[in-house]
């Protein structure tokens, strides 16, 4: 559940190959309910209109907030209004899907160098929203470190519009969720 970040498992130049790979199969039967801009209560909207039900979801994976930090400036959208926005998104998918477990996926880098505005903003975000995890039902994910070099640079290869993933993004994530959703299997 998400933005462009989400939406884009199912574009065939970043995600798709690495989707069908690891989560077409019968073990998770996953599907992608990501779409490109969407904000927090872009989400919130969805969830009230019934994007979650009808089904029972044994995971969740929540991956949002990029759009919130990103395309206004901090007077406009302060990393308060956003972690507000991922309580209320939270808050809604624990009240459809109370059986799920329910990974939330830490904002991923998005400014080339480890002091950039956006970057910083995102780690503000991180650091309220990580709170959120219970360790039981509702899971921290930040495999954010994955995507940088030792120095905090992100590379154009794993982002190369220090956005969304680019195919190898994309299986670093797989990777990164798989203990996760298995552990929601067996659960």
């Amino acid at each position: 559940l998400g933005d462009s970040i989400t939406h884009f498992w199912e574009d065939s130049g970043r995600g798709l190959r690495i989707w069908n790979k690891y989560f077409t199969n019968e073990t998770y039967k996953a599907i992608t309910l990501g779409f490109s801009g969407d904000r927090t209560e872009h989400v919130l909207w969805r969830i009230a209109h019934g994007e979650l039900d009808g089904y029972q979801a044994k995971a969740v994976v929540l991956m949002l907030g990029t759009n919130n930090t990103a395309h206004f400036p901090i007077e406009k959208e302060p990393p308060e209004a956003t972690v507000l926005g991922m309580q209320a998104v939270v808050r809604a998918i624990r009240a459809r899907q109370p059986q799920a477990k329910l990974v939330i996926c830490a904002i991923f880098p998005c400014d080339d160098k480890a002091d950039g505005q956006r970057r910083l903003r995102n780690e503000i975000v991180n650091k309220e929203i990580q709170k959120l995890a219970d360790g039981r039902n509702v899971f921290w994910l930040d495999f954010t470190t994955s995507f940088l070099t030792a120095d905090g640079e992100l590379l154009a290869e794993i982002m190369p519009d220090r956005l969304h993933p680019a195919t190898h993004g994309y299986e670093i994530w797989a990777n990164a969720v798989l203990p996760y959703l298995n552990h929601a299997l067996t659960a």
